[in-house]
C-alpha cells in the first residue's frame, strides 16, 4: 500500500514537472515572439525599394516636415518623401532624388531631368529671373521654361530695341528715367521688376536695352 502512495506522489510530481517545463518553454518561446516583433517595428528613415519614409513606432508619418542628420524632408500624405517640386500649403519647395529639401545659396538644381530654381530656403522661385548675366523663366511649380527663356535671351542683347523684350518681362513695378546720360543725349533710365532691374537708355522716343542686374 506504501508502495502505491509512494508511485502516486512520484506520478504526480513528474507530471508537476513536465508542466513547469512545458510553461517555461512557452514562455520562452512567447517572449522571443515579442522581441523578434519588436525588432522589426520600423523607426526613423527608411528606404524600401528605393521609397523613402519615416516611421514612429512603427507607422509612417505624413503631412510632416522631418530633419535626419541636418537634412530636411517632407512626407506626403501617402507617407512618401517629396521629390522634385512639391507643393506644401502654398508654396513649392524643391526635393532632390534622394528627398533632401536644396536649402543654401540660390541655384539651378536638376531633378528627375527637370530644371528647378531653389531659394535660399528650398522654396521654387517662379517667373523670370537674371542669373549669372542670362534671364531665366521658370513656371509656377519652379520648372524651369525652356522656350521663353530663349526667347528673353534672344531678345536682350546689348543696345537693341528694348521693346520686344518688354513685353516678354511683363508690367515692371517702376521705372525712372534720368535727366541726362552716359550714353549720349538722351536718358539713362532704369526698370524694375521683382526679381531684378533692366537699365536702359531712351533718345528721341527710342528705348534701347543697356543691360540688367
Amino acid at each position: 500500500m506504501e508502495g502505491l502512495r509512494k508511485s502516486e506522489k512520484f506520478m504526480s510530481e513528474y507530471k508537476l514537472s513536465i508542466f513547469l517545463t512545458l510553461a517555461m518553454l512557452a514562455m520562452l518561446f512567447f517572449t522571443a515572439g515579442m522581441k523578434t516583433d519588436a525588432a522589426e517595428v520600423p523607426n526613423g528613415l527608411v528606404v524600401n525599394n528605393g521609397v523613402i519614409s519615416y516611421y514612429e513606432n512603427g507607422t509612417a508619418v505624413k503631412n510632416t516636415w522631418k530633419t535626419v542628420d541636418g537634412k530636411k524632408y517632407y512626407f506626403q500624405s501617402n507617407g512618401k518623401a517629396a521629390v522634385g517640386s512639391v507643393k506644401v500649403k502654398k508654396a513649392y519647395y524643391i526635393f532632390n532624388e534622394a528627398g533632401v529639401l536644396q536649402t543654401g545659396k540660390k541655384r539651378l538644381v536638376t531633378v528627375k531631368n527637370k530644371q528647378y530654381y531653389a531659394g535660399k530656403n528650398g522654396k521654387a522661385l517662379s517667373g523670370i529671373y537674371y542669373i549669372k548675366n542670362k534671364f531665366y523663366a521658370f513656371n509656377k511649380n519652379g520648372v524651369y521654361n525652356q522656350k521663353k527663356t530663349k526667347k528673353l535671351k534672344a531678345a536682350a542683347k546689348y543696345n537693341k530695341n528694348f521693346k520686344k523684350l518688354k513685353k516678354l518681362l511683363g508690367k515692371p513695378k517702376k521705372t525712372k528715367y534720368e535727366s541726362y546720360s552716359c550714353y549720349g543725349p538722351g536718358n539713362d533710365g532704369y526698370i524694375k521688376y521683382a526679381n531684378f532691374t533692366v537699365y536702359v537708355y531712351k533718345y528721341k522716343g527710342k528705348v534701347l536695352y543697356m543691360g540688367a542686374e
